[in-house]
This record gives structure tokens, sequence and C-alpha cells, in this order.
């Protein structure tokens, strides 16, 4: 009122801190944002995630201003928002709860970071014969970093100009969370940040498969090794195989 700015109360489900990949919303609702009347038509507005996080403890908080959160467009604030009423989504079709709880969560740095895509699509993913492939479409050449808490995997990160790819085959069976991290290519002072995170879930080992202790991510010829000066090697993809335990490189 003091800005002479309309603001609706709105309440519903949300992906936000204690949410864990692929859980169902029954009962109460969580957490609490706005709509405000702007130019002639609603926005969304969640002033409490825009201005800051709490820690793992819920003892404290940490002031960090995100603009994402701030007239979010209605498919992007989708992604962990869930109104009460459908209406509020401000979409055509609305999303049903079903299908909220089993879509990909992005996080905000996501796509701040301009990250635009990854596959699979689903936050939960089966291996095949041991294996997982996943791959992150961006704007611009950016850094990647994984972590798969739970079980020991071989792995093969390779970097593209506008992403990377990753395989991975996770040496024991069960569920195992999956986070990735991205950072811009331009600043090597940066810290990594999580944009992702995936369940998988392990029903076989391949135990065919046996690379070095002392990988270094990411393998293979890529933008990044050019920008140190390795231009044209005879090899571009990650893996060399050999007939006789020899190769020219």
């Amino acid at each position: 009122s003091i800005a002479g700015v309309q603001c609706l109360n709105l309440s519903g489900h949300s992906k936000g801190h204690g949410y864990r990949t692929g859980q169902t919303f029954t009962g109460e609702y969580d957490h609490a944002w706005n709509a405000v009347y702007l130019d002639g038509r609603w926005h969304l507005v969640d002033s409490t995630w825009g201005s800051g996080s709490i820690d793992d403890c819920f003892s404290k908080f940490t002031f960090r201003y995100n603009e994402f959160y701030f007239l979010t467009h209605p498919a992007l604030f989708i992604n962990n928002h869930f109104p009460d009423n459908s209406n509020w989504q401000l979409l055509k079709p609305t999303v049903t709860l079903k299908q909220f709880e089993s879509n990909m969560l992005y996080k905000s740095d996501f796509y701040k970071m301009g990250l635009l895509a990854v596959h699979p699509e689903t936050p939960i993913i089966q291996t095949v014969n041991g294996k997982v492939a996943i791959a992150v479409e961006s704007r611009s050449p950016m850094l990647f970093m994984f972590e798969l808490k739970g079980a020991k995997e071989y792995s093969l990160m390779t970097l593209k100009r506008s992403g990377m790819n990753l395989e991975l085959y996770p040496q024991k069976i069960g569920s195992h969370k999956l986070q990735i991290y991205a950072k811009s290519s331009k600043g090597s002072e940066e810290l990594y940040t999580c944009v992702l995170e995936y369940i998988i879930e392990c029903s076989s080992v391949d135990r065919n498969v046996c690379f070095p202790k002392e990988l270094h991510q990411p393998v293979g010829h890529s933008w990044f090794t050019e920008r140190q000066g390795f231009l044209k090697p005879s090899h571009r993809g990650p893996v060399i195989n050999t007939n006789d335990g020899r190769c020219d490189l």
C-alpha cells in the first residue's frame, strides 16, 4: 500500500530448503509468496527467497539478494512454486501437482548462468547396463564439476562450447545423489555453484569399466584445452583404444 502497488498473498507447495528430489506433496502448504499488479498485468514475486537463504541446521540466515525471484516469468516460477489456486500459476495450460512433483528442479543459478537445457529432463535416472549419460546445454562455454554421493564412480566428463557431456558408471547398487556444479569460463577466481541435482537409481554395476584413479576432469579435447595452447590433437575423443597396449599421440 505504501508504494501504491496492488499486492496479493499466495500460498502453496515449494521445492525449497529441505526438499528431496522426487518427493510428493500432501497436507498443509509450506510456503507463501506474492502476486503484484504492474503495467496492466500480474507478476510473481518471492521476496523471501530473493533476500537470502538459511543453512542446513536452520540456525543461520545469510543475506544474498537474488533478483531472479522478483517478477519471475511464470513458466520458470512454477519450477519450484505450486500455488493452492491454479489460476495463480499465470499459465495456460496449468501444471498439475503430479507434473510439479515429477518435473526437474532447476536452481535459480541455472538460469542466471545462461544454462539452457539438460538431458534427461527427469530428476530420477535409472542406469542402463550400469551407465547413465547426462548432457547440459549452455549459451556460452562454461566450466563444470560434479559429485556423486554415497558411491565410488568411474566417469568421463567432456566439455563443449555449448555445455558438457557426462558418462557415469556408479560402482554400487542403490540410490545415489548426483550434484552438478558450474561456473563461468571467464572468472578463474569464481566458485562453482550447484545448478542441478539428480537421483541415480543404480540397478547393476558394470565391472568391465575401469579408469585410472587419478583421472582429472574434464577429459579429451575441448575449448578449454585450446585455451591452454593445445590446438590440434591427433585424437579428439577422451578414450584412445589400442590393440597392442601402445598408441601414438
